[in-house]
């Protein structure tokens, strides 16, 4: 709204000036052609706005469609960050015989499940790099899986290595969540 009213009052003092100056040097306006530029100019301002419509329309049923998804994602990624950080608490803890605090197991489960579906249905319609992000979470996810049942790896270094990826997963969403939305940091 203040950049339309700002335009308003710039245009309104060009064209004063302009037409201040063909008075001063007594020049005489061709009416007919002047109409033609101001519908010319007219015309291109109507185009950008509808053009400007258009891709804000888009974007805005681009986040109507992943809301749910996106949300569900992140919550399920910030439980299993909070989950795998009480486990690496908990072995920690086991070295020194104290209690271990309770963890929901479907917070790891979630997570695969969720990430397999959003690209398996939703690719279309997220960004390359959350997918590639996605991609990889899986990969990791499999390959630290394989690690930890050859026994080539310890558990409390596979939660660590699990925590940095959903951490990085987590991350890539909260960043396409922020630019899909449309809503500003506050």
């Amino acid at each position: 709204m203040f950049l339309l009213l700002l335009g308003g009052v710039i245009g309104l003092f060009m064209s004063m000036v302009l037409f201040s100056l063909l008075s001063v040097f007594e020049q005489s306006i061709n009416v007919g052609g002047l109409t033609n530029v101001i519908i010319a100019i007219a015309t291109v301002v109507a185009t950008a706005i509808h053009f400007d419509s258009q891709r804000k329309l888009r974007k805005d049923r681009v986040w109507d469609i992943n809301k749910d998804l996106l949300l569900d994602l992140a919550f399920s990624l910030s439980e299993a960050i909070r989950a795998t950080k009480i486990e690496i608490g908990n072995l920690r803890r086991n070295l020194r015989y104290d209690e271990e605090e309770e963890v929901n197991s479907n917070s790891f489960s979630d997570i695969s499940k969720k990430i397999d579906y959003a690209l398996n249905v939703y690719r279309p319609l997220m960004n390359n790099e959350l997918v590639r992000c996605c991609e990889n979470f899986q990969n990791e996810e499999q390959k630290i899986a394989k690690q930890v049942n050859s026994n080539v790896i310890g558990d409390e270094e596979a939660y660590e290595m699990l925590l940095k990826e959903y951490e990085v997963t987590y991350k890539a969403i909260q960043d396409f969540i922020f630019i899909i939305s449309g809503v500003k940091n506050i």
